[in-house]
């Protein structure tokens, strides 16, 4: 529920800012000078809020919670970007995240604006680090428009803003109520170079192995030698980190006849720690996409590798607690999918995978009878090429990026 704020919702409202700072101060600038406000401080704030809105210059709402009636956060439409826009800002309280109330509000203040108000459009702008803020301007039908680099918040602090844009032509977006059951129960994501770069990451590491190398073998043959005895080993060690460093390692004694020094030796295994160490970088749009497509699907993350290695880039990428599974299997084909189904409880028909490879996240899934969508990455490792004659006769979604599955989930494949 949404009303005009009054001067008797002070105690309520400083309540929530001293309990909740931490979570508010990291992007609403107000909250920080709002925690040492005395309440009557809050009250003649809240007062003035209550005047503009009686007057037609600002519109200030509290979200109210209808079935406790608890204060939960505020939207607002403001008259910052000219004469023919109004700015929608919003916050709400940590405990109530997730519920769909933020969204709620932007779609009822945004049909209130363009009912009542003479303005051809609204925006909304928040910081390219607020991933739940863009989450919920996505929802409510805005597009982003720009992104203004090196922008400036009301502390001073440099800042990216993204600006989204909603217009008074553009139709409604469909409330969660309203919209059609999703076509999948269960979407399942790649995790690397679909959800964070990877790939790069071994390339960079091979061309310091070359170079290591290059006073005992070429280039070419050092890559032929050292992707020889990495597929060989990959029953042995697995996908991941471990196997790549060891499989360097045993290519150098055979390239090198034994030559290969000790400390060269432990060059190799500081590579592999270097690896496992290197921060993990999210590909543009994952987390506001995940995010966003968390809200509406159950999301299973289905990757192979090292169980260590991968619960590590898990935690550290800051999208894991979107997802309801985690599925780390030593290899992907049609069997490993048909027990992920299995495990998860889900139909083939119900079940679309999302990956970047070919070969482990589209064609073992369509084998199981499963769907499958292609996000290219620029990088493919040699193991996961397919030739063209594989892909004959396949039906599968091909998309240039992440951003670009809500569209295709919505509609319905």
């Amino acid at each position: 529920m949404l009303r005009p704020w009054s001067a008797d919702d002070a105690p309520a409202l400083q309540h929530i800012v001293l309990h909740t700072l931490g979570h508010l101060q990291a992007w609403m600038p107000w909250a920080t000078p709002e925690a040492h406000a005395s309440v009557d401080e809050v009250a003649m704030r809240l007062a003035g809020f209550a005047e503009d809105f009686a007057a037609g210059r600002d519109f200030s709402y509290v979200m109210v919670d209808r079935h406790d009636g608890a204060l939960v956060g505020a939207v607002g439409l403001h008259a910052r970007q000219g004469p023919d826009a109004l700015e929608i800002g919003y916050w709400i309280r940590a405990d109530r995240e997730g519920r769909g109330y933020v969204t709620e509000a932007v779609n009822a203040v945004a049909a209130a604006a363009f009912d009542t108000c003479d303005i051809a459009r609204l925006e909304i702008r928040c910081d390219s680090r607020n991933v739940r803020s863009a989450a919920v301007a996505r929802r409510a039908g805005f597009r982003h428009i720009s992104t203004l680099h090196h922008d400036t918040e009301a502390t001073g602090r440099p800042r990216d803003t993204m600006v989204w844009e909603r217009r008074r032509a553009e139709p409604r977006p469909v409330s969660r109520a309203e919209r059609p059951a999703p076509r999948f129960d269960v979407v399942a994501l790649d995790a690397d170079d679909t959800l964070w770069h990877n790939e790069t990451l071994f390339t960079a590491t091979q061309s310091q192995f070359r170079e290591l190398l290059a006073r005992y073998q070429d280039a070419a043959f050092v890559d032929k030698r050292l992707y020889e005895t990495e597929t060989k080993n990959l029953r042995h060690f697995g996908y991941g980190v471990k196997g790549f460093t060891l499989s360097m390692i045993e290519t150098a004694i055979e390239l090198t006849e034994g030559r290969v020094t000790g400390a060269e030796v432990r060059r190799l295994m500081e590579l592999g720690r270097e690896m496992l160490q290197a921060p993990v970088e999210l590909l543009d749009g994952v987390a506001e996409t995940v995010e966003a497509l968390a809200a509406d699907h159950r999301l299973v993350l289905v990757t192979k590798g090292d169980l260590f290695d991968q619960e590590s880039k898990l935690a550290r990428s800051r999208v894991g607690h979107h997802f309801a599974a985690v599925e780390i299997v030593s290899e992907k084909n049609a069997r490993t999918y048909a027990a992920v189904m299995a495990r998860q409880r889900v139909a083939p028909e119900r079940f679309v995978m999302v990956g970047n490879s070919l070969k482990s996240d589209v064609l073992p899934v369509l084998e199981a009878g499963g769907a499958a969508v292609h996000i290219p990455y620029h990088v493919t490792w040699a193991h996961e090429q397919v030739d063209a004659a594989a892909l004959a006769g396949k039906e599968f979604a091909q998309l240039s990026g992440i951003r670009e599955l809500p569209d295709w989930l919505g509609r319905g494949a």
